[in-house]
């Protein structure tokens, strides 16, 4: 018994041992997971002809599996660290969430990079106060650690997350703070071009509009940043008695 499982363990290393013999996959979405499940069930519940039914639910099961489900923003339930998705399409760290967390997140991800991967840590920018990131739409993420950071976040950033309490003044699209974190739990966020899709272990699903002037600004400085046009100020015939002699001459 024990010389058989010897051969077996020792077959395994030989096959882990290939180039590609270990792939991650991103988790499957409720759609591919349904579908899958209902051609399994059809595939042996009936005993006869009719199993060949399960091909259909299987192939769109698979169809869905190729067009991955992903998230934006990974953040954790306390706010200590979060992955936001970057221009590359990977994910980046901020912050410092537990290495059992963020191997959770790279896995769901499709990511097979180890937590202690330098690459994670490359294309967000940060200091001692926090971190800022664009997102791969064109979003800058902040990630707040300090309360020094919320006067110049609170201005330039589209989305805030921080286990702070974020002040009153900070008027954004959307800010996830600690109170608003306390509600939810760990959080994911996905973005579109006008809401955000925001899914927690409290709340579960929930999607958020963007305000109309503060939407998203891609590329470029955010709309309260950016310098207006002058308009033109229309024509006013003014009485006689108002016009200086001056400006007649």
């Amino acid at each position: 018994m024990g010389a058989a499982v010897e051969q077996v363990l020792a077959v395994s290393a030989w096959v882990g041992s290939f180039s590609g013999s270990t792939m991650v996959v991103p988790a499957l979405s409720i759609g591919a997971l349904a579908f899958l499940s209902l051609g399994l069930l059809i595939l042996t519940i009936p005993a006869s002809p009719l199993r060949w039914m399960a091909l259909l639910p299987a192939g769109m099961g698979l169809a869905f599996t190729s067009v991955p489900d992903r998230h934006d923003v990974f953040i954790d339930r306390e706010g200590a660290g979060a992955a936001i998705r970057g221009a590359q399409g990977q994910l980046a760290l901020v912050g410092r969430p537990s290495d059992f967390v963020t191997e959770q997140w790279l896995r769901a991800d499709g990511d097979g990079r180890n937590v202690d991967d330098a690459s994670l840590r490359r294309e967000a920018r940060c200091g001692t106060a926090g971190c800022v990131m664009v997102a791969a739409d064109g979003r800058r993420i902040a990630f707040v650690q300090d309360y020094a950071a919320f006067e110049e976040d609170c201005r330039r950033a589209n989305v805030i997350v921080t286990r702070l309490q974020a002040p009153p003044t900070c008027r954004l699209p959307f800010v996830l703070d600690g109170k608003a974190l306390k509600e939810r739990g760990a959080t994911t966020l996905r973005f579109g071009p006008d809401k955000i899709e925001v899914t927690s272990v409290r709340k579960g699903h929930e999607v958020m509009t963007w305000p109309g002037d503060r939407s998203i600004q891609i590329g470029g400085a955010p709309a309260q940043g950016r310098p207006r046009a002058a308009r033109p100020v229309p024509e006013q015939d003014l009485p006689e008695d108002e016009v200086s002699t001056d400006e007649l001459d």
